[in-house]
């Protein structure tokens, strides 16, 4: 594991992690879905080969915003829901 670091020493708040096969990878990351550590939920994401052209680095940043959009809208709905106390039922109306 490589968690890069600042002048002063301190993390950047990001880390790598190498893996011989990617089955061992996909289990790590199974494993380590939805973890928190010191207070933030771990962000895991297998990183990705150089992009061929402008066109595909634009096609796999709007993938990635695309899934973060997704990401952000359900985190938003347990929020409004936290506050308001209420559950929602399987086709998101309150109950």
């Amino acid at each position: 594991m490589r968690v890069p670091k600042k002048f002063g020493g301190a993390t950047r708040g990001f880390g790598f992690a190498d893996f011989v096969t990617a089955r061992e990878a996909q289990g790590a990351m199974d494993a380590l879905r939805d973890t928190h550590l010191l207070g933030r939920r771990l962000v895991l994401e297998f990183a990705e080969g150089d992009a061929e052209g402008a066109e595909e680095e634009i096609e796999r940043m709007q993938r990635k915003v695309a899934e973060q959009s997704g990401v952000i809208e359900v985190a938003r709905l347990r929020e409004g829901r936290r506050r308001r106390g209420g559950e929602l039922k399987d086709g998101g109306e309150e109950v």
